[in-house]
């Protein structure tokens, strides 16, 4: 067995439902309790469509339930943004179908719940493309 390319900071289920904006504030609120700084990047493309986002706190909860959907091809945030800043932490948390995170050929996936810390830089990740269902997700790009 391989360790993962993840650092397990904890499990959070929500207490309220699926509120993308209760589940965005209450991670986001962990995160900076553990001592973590939002990236500060013009360059890199935040996502406005989310169910919930903040760009001061460089984060976004999302709800999503359809095949194909964005993120499902192995990336790495800002591969695709001129000038962006690749070299930051990305916390991520889902509640079904974690992403998948890369190196190499062996692909990892956390468990449902966990939120995990991964390194942008040195890893490759994605959204996995037969996710069936409803799944909440979060992402929040943190400095190293």
């Amino acid at each position: 067995m391989y360790n993962p390319p993840y650092t397990v900071l904890g499990t959070y289920i929500p207490k309220k439902g699926r509120k993308c904006w209760f589940i965005g504030k209450a991670l986001t609120r962990r995160t900076a309790l553990m001592g973590m700084k939002p990236l500060v990047d013009p360059y890199i493309k935040q996502n406005a469509g989310a169910a919930w986002y903040s760009p001061e706190l460089h984060a976004e909860c999302r709800k999503t339930a359809v095949l194909g959907s964005e993120g499902t091809q192995w990336h790495q945030d800002g591969d695709t943004s001129p000038g962006a800043n690749m070299a930051h932490a990305l916390v991520l948390w889902a509640s079904a179908n974690p992403t998948e995170i890369k190196v190499g050929n062996i692909v990892y996936q956390p468990k449902p719940y966990e939120i995990i810390v991964i390194n942008n830089h040195e890893v490759r990740h994605r959204r996995p493309p037969h996710v069936e269902g409803f799944r909440l997700s979060f992402r929040q790009r943190v400095t190293i």
